[in-house]
């Protein structure tokens, strides 16, 4: 019967695969540290995310007029567009006119 006793039976089983019951300082304060950096990570992205009710606009009051604005600058390029399309008719239905009534010229070179 095994010695339940002995301190070596953890770390010094005599077989090629054995499992220590302790855990290294190092491993402690790693996991620690990397608990604390994602913590401190997670709570700084809420802060830049979490809109204070103190200020004037949100970002969802910044991002509707936004999408307003575009809205209306799109409206403006888009009848801006009809202007410019009704005054290229024109000045074609002008040239073509001009074409119509225009005399014939005969040039001849020297």
């Amino acid at each position: 019967m095994p010695d339940t006793n002995d301190p070596r039976r953890d770390d010094e089983s005599g077989g090629p695969f054995h499992l220590r019951r302790g855990i290294d300082v190092a491993l402690a304060l790693t996991l620690a540290g990397q608990l604390i950096a994602g913590t401190w990570y997670a709570s700084a992205a809420n802060a830049r995310l979490t809109v204070t009710e103190s200020k004037a606009t949100s970002n969802e009051t910044r991002i509707t007029a936004l999408e307003k604005s575009q809205n209306d600058i799109q409206m403006k390029i888009a009848n801006s567009l009809t202007d410019i399309s009704v005054r290229l008719a024109k000045i074609e239905t002008h040239l073509a006119d001009l074409d119509r009534t225009a005399t014939p010229t005969t040039i001849i070179a020297k």
